[in-house]
Formats: structure tokens, C-alpha cells, sequence
């Protein structure tokens, strides 16, 4: 086992190039990579039995260890036993066998409270558990905590054989900690969506939110309102008796269920069903495609309100939550406009316009709800100063949004940035915090918390586009403030949001380089100081055009952009910040890999949700070694699919002797983050339901774990270091030689030719690597732009993915400097 301290390590050249030797090795055995640590406490894991994900509030290793048998003996204490089927359901779902023999290792878990049958948001999922010479025991004061403390013995135990001795005291940060599925766009099987939760369970998720309505389809069996699951939903729908029995089961893992029912926009699924309570009655047919629609409910029209009434009243029946989500989101409003009627009904009750038409409306449905004893919940554009404060409101456009609601009483979680349907790197996620002051540097960069506008000799700023292949473009305010030293620090502001200070500077004479994390993703900047230079902007690991153009330039420090953070939330302000909830938005996403899309990257935001916010620059560094082991117990224990489903796709196109080598050529693969796929197939007419999602991209995990792990010690570097390099190259040859057995599948007649210039862009950014590994320590300025230049080239979307290698060559870049 690797005992080394890695305090020392870090802080010495020849300990950390030892470190690094040791984990390629690793790597290359197909092992998961574990980096030791110091002792634990606020410090990341001692070793791998200790890979814990979330990371527990409170955990000390004490001296002694416990040897495992395979097998337990279960004994329930207190009220433990009033949900013995629940525990015995946890403990299989996590592989940890209940033999009631000599040999077994014994379990307590005793529970101190009665519960109801289903979770709520007052549920507690406290607990402690206890490692010793006598066995486990779990204490909690209701059957949540027990659950949760079964996961993390789950984890304890993966592919252990002796157990350290350990007293952990657990609580979650948040108490809502929630995944979104749409199973609108792409119907999601029952069996799958209870897969699913199961991984919920194992990463301490406690809400499930399933969006069960939308334009493209209706999906749960009305009893009031048959048409809309006999017209509107392709025959794809739940019955009451698979809500029933899923509602169920998610509480057995301590899960909630809040139903969403989308109203008063997205609509066009009612439309077709019942188009006399639409604000423009007519002939609707199905809606194929994806995006937003016009068909919007007729707030002046009565049996509109009781047609909600009945809705609402059979999901009270189906869902025991306190809460269910109205959606009202995205009113494109034109029908509104275009109705006589309606116009003529909003000057009666004295409304100007149709943002405060939608208020009224949403008054009139916040009644109703209120009538089955149901909190209402929403998205960003329900909030409304004539609305209780009993409301929660989920925020899909950022921490500036949920801020204002949270400083004027209104509960909210946090949406924006856990949007999990968004290829988007895992470390980004987890940089993520609801709480979050929004503007403060993270001080994983090395930059202060603050810009010293005092410290300012001289500077500049610009006017940035980033033009988008979908949609508007993004406009950014970009102010560089150079001190004596000529360092460069800065904020930049983006669609006029609160600026952000920028992080990782890096100037080269005429070129400026920085990252800012954004709504969109992680931002990495390629700017030129003149108009010469080319420049772009990375949102994660796709390449977008910058346009930049200087609109001041002046010496001193009195910037007439100036940067102002906001003030701090108080604490009862932060308190109205209930946690937050990742999105699965389907549009990309079907029951073939749902699982890659979600999973293991989910087990980042539960932790996110979990853990103390004070612990996030400590555990970041080892995110992705923790994140690796993390992904095979997802696997092996969880029963995931996610590597079933990623190896489906070259077992259906390639012999199985060359299945092996695609598995770890891909590795060098990602599909395009962010938005680029949705927006590449809306070019090509491919943006709707009917559109096959059967590429490579569609199979390819969001990030490259492989060379995420590869690339993370080279962080710890500011100069070359020799060891490094070379066991990186060692990694780069092992991909070209898997690159060679697939040539003759990649050319132009063979099995995947249709991948062939991505697969030529990979064999030279491959070469381009083993060039600069060779050169690094001797190159000049202008070497070292040229190679960032090159590699940006090779990273360019290709077949709606990108050169994970080139695209993360920056890492190594500045290593070279």
C-alpha cells in the first residue's frame, strides 16, 4: 500500500516526480491512480478504502483495523427494525452480504425515531458510524441517516479486505440535493429511471425532480383528462401504478419525488390534446422539434384554472412531497399579444403587460396549489414580489439570480452550473457552490479575493464577442490592470452580469491568456493585445471565435469600469439558499446513455451538496484520483451502466480483437462541450426528436478521465521536470500504438471511416505532444505560442467532438514557459 506522505512530496521536486512515476505505473496496469495524503481531517483521503465521495463532515482514523470476512451479521436497534425491509434493501443494492454465521463481520444500526413513510425536506440524514475491534455500528436519529451510512460503509469496504478502524459524524450541507431527469424529450423507462436512483442513493442525492410534461410530449395518465396521454404521448407515459410504485421505491432509499407540470408555456403537448384552453385555439399537431413554442395556456379562460385544479389534485394523490414544480419558464408570449381576448381581460384587471399577466396567472395557480396542500416551485421567471414566501424558486440563469431571491426571502436552489445534460468537465462542477460569493477569485488560482485597484500603474479596457452557432452572441466587458511589474490581473463582466475577477494569467508580449468560470462553462481566453493576433475563447473543451476591441487605455488607477463585488449574504440571507439540483434536460439523451451522461460526474455535485464548502480547494486537487475510483465502484457495486453503455457502441462497429484498442485510443476523445453538439445539429435540421443519436460523440464519456488523471500533477509544476516528461511520453506512445492497430478501420474504407479526419487530427496531436515533450524545457516565447497555436488547430470540433489532448495542452504549456 502507497503510505508516502504527500505534504513532502508536493514541496519536493524529486518526491513529487517519485509520486508521478508511481501513478503512471498504475495507469498503465489499469489500477485506479491513488495519491496518498496526510493524515485525515480536513485533508484529502489517507488511501484508496478511504476514496469517499461525498467526503464526510466529520472523520478520524484511530490505530487498529478491522478484517473483513465478505459477509455480515445484522442486528437492528431501536426503531431500525420498523424499516428492516429498507436496510436490507441497501445493503444489497451495495453488494454487502447478510450471512448470519461466526466468520461474519457484525453490523449495528440502531435508529432513534419513528419516520412516515416517505422523506420530506425536514427529514434528517445525520448519522455516525463507528469502525472497532467489535464491528460497525451506524447510530441515526431517523432512517435517512441510516441509509446514507450504508453507502458510505458500501464505500469503506470497496475492494478492501481489512477496514481501518474510523468515527465518522455525518450531516449533509443542504438539504436539497437534487437530480432533474426530463423524461419528455426521450421517454425514460421505468426500470431505467429506478437505476438511476439507485445512484442517487449511493452519492447521498435526496430529491428527484422528474419532468413529466413539455412541448414534445405529456408522460403520466391523466384520469380527468385521458386525451392528453391518448394524443400527446406517442403511447410513452406512466401509469398511476408505476408512479405509485416508483414514488415507493424512491423513498426505500430515502429518496423525494417532486413531480413538474409545466405550466403555462410549454405547452404544445396540451395543444394537441385540448387546444380550447390554449390562448390560440386551433389544430396542433405533435411538436418534433426542440426549442421554445407558442402555444401558451389562456389565463383569461376559467375552465383553464379548473383544468389545472384536476392536474394538480391527481399528483397530490401520486406524489406524498410537500412541494410540486409549475415549471413557468420561458413564455414566449406572442399569443398572448395577438389575443383579443386576452388583451382585452388584462386592461380589466388593470395588467400592463404580459410579464405581470404570467404573475397573475401564477397567483391564481399558487391558490390552487395551496388547496392540495402543496408548496409551489418554479424556474427563475415564476418570482414575483406578490407571491408568498413559502415559494421555491430553481435558478437556471446563475448566482446573480439567486442571490436577489434569497436577499428578499424567497427560498431557492441552484441550477445553473450542475446543468449535467452540458458536457462540461468535472472539476468546473465542482468549483460550483450555491452559497458562493460569486465574484471572489478562487484562491486555487493564486489569485487574491480582491482587485487591488490601488496597486494600478496602467490599464486597459475591452469590448469582447464571443459569436455563438445558435443564438445571440455573448458580449463581454474585459478590464486588464497591470501593476509595477507589468502583471496582469482583471475582471471581466459577461451579458452584463457582476464581473468575475479572471484567473491563470498568462501574457506572452502581444498575447493575454486567462480563464473565468461562466453560465456557459469554464471560459479559457486566447486574446490578442493588437489586431493581428488570432484569438479565441475555450468554453470547456470547444473552440469558439473572439472578437475584442480596446476602448480605453490609461495610466494611473482610476478605472472608470470599476470592479465592485457584491456584499456578502448574511446569514439568514444564505439560509434562504436551500442547496441545489443537477439537470438532465434529454435532448441528447435516451435510455441507451443516459447512465455516461450522468455518471460517475453526478457523484461531483452530490459532494458539492454534501461536504463543507471550507474542504473544496483542498479536495480538488485529488478530485479526479478519487473521481477514478469513484467510477469503478459506480460499476462494480452501484451496478451503473455507464461502461456497458460506452463500450456498446464499438462492440456494434468493430471486431472484438480491435474493441480493446479503440477503448483506449477514445481515450484521447471528448464529445464538444457545452451546447456545441444541440447547436450543430439546429445547422443541420438534426435539432428534433426524430434524429438518430447513434455517432461516436453519443457514446463517448464527457471528459477523458485518463487523461484528466494523466494531466493533473503536471498542475503542480511551474518548471519542466525530466521524470515527468518522461513517463508522459511513455502514455503517448501506448495511444499511438493503439492508434496503429485502428488505422485500417479509419481509413477511407474501413469500418469507421466516416471518423477519419478525427482520427488524423489525433495522431498528429499525439505527435505534436511527443515534439513538445522532447523540446520543452529549451523553447522560446515564440516557440511556445506557435505549439498553443498549432494545437488549438488540432482541437477544433470534428465530427461533433474534440482532440481531448490538444485541447488540454495548455497544462503542459505552461510547464514549459
Amino acid at each position: 500500500m502507497f503510505l508516502a506522505n504527500s505534504v513532502k512530496a508536493k514541496n519536493s521536486k524529486l518526491g513529487a516526480s517519485w509520486l508521478w512515476t508511481f501513478s503512471l505505473v498504475m495507469l498503465l496496469a489499469g489500477g485506479p491512480i491513488s495519491y496518498a495524503a496526510s493524515p485525515v481531517s480536513d485533508h484529502p483521503p489517507v488511501e484508496p478504502n478511504t476514496m469517499l465521495m461525498p467526503w464526510p463532515m466529520n472523520i478520524e482514523r484511530e490505530k487498529g483495523e478491522l478484517h473483513l470476512t465478505g459477509h455480515w451479521q445484522l442486528k437492528l436497534e431501536g426503531k431500525a427494525s420498523e424499516h428492516k425491509d429498507w436496510v436490507i434493501q441497501a445493503l444489497a443494492n451495495n453488494e454487502l452480504s447478510i450471512e448470519p454465521n461466526q466468520q461474519a463481520n457484525r453490523l449495528t444500526i440502531k435508529v432513534e425515531e419513528t419516520n412516515t413513510r416517505y422523506p420530506s425536506i425536514d427529514s434528517q440524514y445525520s448519522y455516525q458510524l463507528s469502525v472497532g475491534e467489535n464491528g460497525v455500528t451506524i447510530t441515526a436519529s431517523q432512517i435517512w441517516g441510516a441509509l446514507a451510512a450504508i453507502q458510505t460503509l458500501a464505500q469503506l469496504t470497496y475492494q478492501q479486505q481489512q477496514l481501518a478502524f474510523y468515527q465518522i459524524s455525518d450531516y449533509p450541507r443542504f438539504v436539497w440535493r437534487g437530480l432533474l431527469i426530463d423524461s419528455v424529450r426521450h421517454f425514460m423507462p421505468l426500470d431505467v429511471i429506478k437505476r438511476q436512483l439507485r445512484g442517487m442513493a449511493a452519492a447521498k442525492l435526496n430529491v428527484f425532480h422528474w419532468h413529466l410534461t413539455d412541448d414534445q410530449g405529456w408522460r403520466f395518465e391523466s384520469v380527468h383528462y385521458p386525451k392528453l396521454q391518448q394524443l400527446a404521448s406517442d403511447g410513452q407515459y406512466y401509469t398511476r401504478a408505476q408512479i405509485k410504485e416508483l414514488v415507493q421505491y424512491a423513498a426505500s432509499l430515502g429518496i423525494r419525488v417532486v413531480p413538474e407540470l409545466d405550466l403555462p408555456g410549454h405547452a404544445s403537448a396540451i395543444a394537441v390534446a385540448y387546444p380550447e384552453l390554449i390562448a390560440k385555439p386551433g389544430e396542433y399537431q405533435m411538436e418534433r422539434h426542440w426549442g421554445v413554442f407558442e402555444p401558451l395556456l389562456d389565463p383569461s379562460n376559467e375552465a383553464v384554472y379548473t383544468f389545472a385544479d384536476k392536474l394538480v389534485g391527481e399528483l397530490a394523490e401520486l406524489f406524498p412531497d410537500s412541494y410540486l414544480h409549475i415549471g413557468g419558464d420561458e413564455i414566449y408570449p406572442p399569443q398572448w399579444k395577438d389575443s383579443e381576448k386576452i388583451q382585452a381581460f388584462m386592461a380589466k384587471n388593470n395588467l400592463q403587460n404580459e410579464t405581470q399577466l404570467h404573475a397573475y396567472f401564477n397567483l391564481r395557480l399558487q391558490k390552487i396549489l395551496a388547496k392540495h396542500h402543496k408548496h409551489m416551485m418554479g424556474w427563475d421567471e415564476i418570482y414575483d414580489e406578490q407571491l408568498p414566501r413559502d415559494i421555491l424558486i430553481q435558478s437556471w440563469r446563475g448566482l446573480d439570480s439567486i442571490r436577489q431571491f434569497a436577499s428578499q426571502g424567497y427560498q431557492g436552489i441552484l441550477s445553473t452550473g450542475f446543468y449535467i445534460d452540458q458536457p462540461q468537465y468535472s472539476d468546473f462542477h465542482y468549483r460550483n457552490d450555491p452559497q458562493k460569493v460569486v465574484y471572489e477569485a478562487e484562491s486555487e488560482t493564486g489569485i487574491s479575493s480582491h482587485v487591488d485597484l490601488a496597486g494600478t500603474k496602467h490599464w486597459q479596457r475591452y469590448a469582447l464577442t464571443i459569436p455563438r452557432l445558435k443564438g445571440s452572441s455573448v458580449k463581454g466587458d474585459l478590464t486588464l490592470l497591470y501593476d509595477a511589474d507589468n502583471q496582469v490581473s482583471g475582471y471581466l463582466s459577461l451579458n452584463n452580469q457582476t464581473a468575475r475577477i479572471i484567473a491563470n494569467v498568462w501574457r506572452a508580449q502581444d498575447i493575454v491568456s486567462f480563464e473565468v468560470d461562466s453560465w456557459m462553462g469554464p471560459l479559457r481566453f486566447h486574446m490578442g493585445l493588437n489586431s493581428d493576433c488570432e484569438q479565441w475563447v475555450m468554453i470547456g473543451n470547444a473552440s469558439y471565435s473572439l472578437e475584442s476591441q480596446l476602448i480605453e487605455s490609461r495610466k494611473g488607477n482610476r478605472v472608470t469600469q470599476a470592479y465592485a463585488p457584491l456584499a456578502e449574504l448574511t446569514d439568514p440571507q444564505k439560509q434562504n439558499i436551500l442547496g441545489g439540483e443537477a439537470a438532465l434536460w434529454s435532448e441528447m439523451v435516451t435510455a441507451g446513455n443516459i447512465d455516461l451522461r450522468l455518471w460517475p460526474r453526478l457523484f461531483v455535485v452530490a459532494e458539492r451538496l454534501w461536504s463543507k464548502a471550507s474542504r473544496r480547494n483542498i479536495m480538488l486537487t485529488h478530485l479526479y484520483e478519487r473521481l477514478n475510483t469513484i467510477n469503478g465502484y459506480a460499476a462494480e457495486v452501484v451496478g451503473l451502466s455507464h461502461r456497458q453503455q460506452q463500450k456498446s457502441w464499438p462492440a456494434a462497429k468493430l471486431p472484438q480483437d480491435k474493441q480493446a484498442a479503440f477503448e483506449v485510443f477514445s481515450q484521447l476523445l471528448e464529445p464538444a462541450h457545452y451546447y456545441t453538439r444541440h447547436h450543430l445539429k439546429f445547422r443541420q435540421d438534426l435539432y428534433h426528436q426524430m434524429a438518430p443519436l447513434n455517432r461516436m460523440a453519443d457514446y463517448l464519456p464527457v471528459e477523458s478521465l485518463a487523461i484528466q488523471q494523466l494531466l493533473t500533477p503536471l498542475k503542480e509544476f511551474k518548471t519542466p521536470d525530466k521524470a515527468v516528461l518522461n513517463e508522459l511520453a511513455i502514455k503517448l506512445s501506448q495511444w499511438q500504438q493503439a492508434g496503429d492497430i485502428l488505422k485500417t478501420e479509419f481509413s477511407r474504407s474501413g469500418t469507421l471511416s466516416d471518423y477519419s479526419a478525427v482520427f488524423n487530427k489525433s495522431k498528429a496531436s499525439l505527435d505534436l505532444m511527443q515534439e513538445l515533450v522532447s523540446q520543452c524545457s529549451e523553447l522560446s516565447i515564440e516557440q511556445l505560442k506557435d505549439y498553443r497555436q498549432r494545437f488549438h488547430r488540432l482541437a477544433q470540433v470534428e465530427q461533433e467532438m474534440v482532440v481531448a489532448l490538444a485541447a488540454n495542452a495548455d497544462i503542459l504549456l505552461r510547464v514549459c514557459m
